[in-house]
């Protein structure tokens, strides 16, 4: 299968990065949204993640089609229509302002990858949807503390009482 992820600046490709592993030899697909943006990035950041990169013009977007099976974003890309042999896979990437969190950018998407059964449930009328949570949490989920070595959240869950430790797992 190949796949393409869609960016034009250095937060999007950390939102990626965890899903860009899995996946062999994915391309980075920057467009020239915010050239500003670019400016800052390492590319040489990428060479662990395993993918290629490449540079695309926002108005060239049509090209990629049947380029790729499928494409993720974190927007809808500007097209006068539709790609019609590479399926556009729309990612979440925040539900702190619902105004943009669950706004008409979906509608042109195959797919959702959504955080959780909220988000499922508001944009599953609009655009099928799986709940993924969210990739940028899975290093941490999948190195779970063992018992004996419990950390309490020091964010604002733990002001308003909700400080219970990690799941343990024993130690080895």
């Amino acid at each position: 299968m190949k796949v393409g992820f869609l960016v034009w600046n250095q937060f999007q490709i950390g939102h990626f990065a965890e899903m860009i592993r899995h996946f062999h030899e994915p391309d980075i697909i920057f467009i020239d949204r915010a050239k500003e943006e670019l400016s800052g990035i390492d590319f040489e950041w990428l060479l662990p993640l395993g993918a290629y990169t490449r540079f695309v013009r926002e108005l060239d977007l049509a090209s990629l089609d049947g380029q790729y099976d499928a494409i993720l974003s974190q927007f809808n890309p500007p097209l006068a229509s539709r790609w019609r042999k590479t399926k556009l896979v729309m990612t979440q990437y925040s539900i702190a302002k619902p105004k943009t969190a669950f706004n008409a950018r979906w509608l042109g998407a195959d797919l959702g990858l959504v955080y959780g059964q909220q988000t499922a449930d508001i944009l599953s009328p609009v655009v099928p949807v799986a709940q993924v949570g969210n990739s940028r949490f899975d290093p941490d989920l999948q190195a779970a503390p063992c018992v004996g070595r419990t950390r309490r959240s020091r964010d604002s869950r733990a002001r308003r009482g909700h400080d219970q430790p990690r799941q343990a797992r024993p130690c080895t």
